[in-house]
């Protein structure tokens, strides 16, 4: 039997043992922190020991995908008592919304 496994992720506080073991069994290279992983980035901040995640790139590229790469962030909520008149809604495509999250 042949696995090929592209990315790995180990979190445990004896990395260095586990990565030892695994090197014992498997040819494996250490290509160093992650920096991402399955469209969410990792930013580590050692000093405050903490870990931050994102998906900026998704929301990027699901806003571009529905043309909506250019539109203009807002405060929400929103000011109350707003209504939209008779243009509400119009030039707006209704999609099923499982098309915005099939690839």
């Amino acid at each position: 039997m042949l696995v090929h496994v592209v990315d790995g992720l180990i979190g445990t506080a004896e990395v260095a043992e586990l990565k030892a073991a695994l090197k014992g069994v498997f040819d494996i290279k250490d290509i160093g922190p992650t920096t991402g992983l399955l469209g969410v980035r990792v930013a580590r901040h050692l000093d405050k020991g903490t870990i931050k995640l994102d998906q900026e790139v998704m929301i990027i590229a699901v806003l571009d995908r529905f043309g909506m790469g250019d539109c203009k962030p807002a405060n929400l909520p929103m000011l109350g008592g707003l209504h939209g008149g008779p243009a509400a809604g119009k030039g707006l495509t209704p999609r099923p919304t499982r098309s915005c999250w099939a690839a």
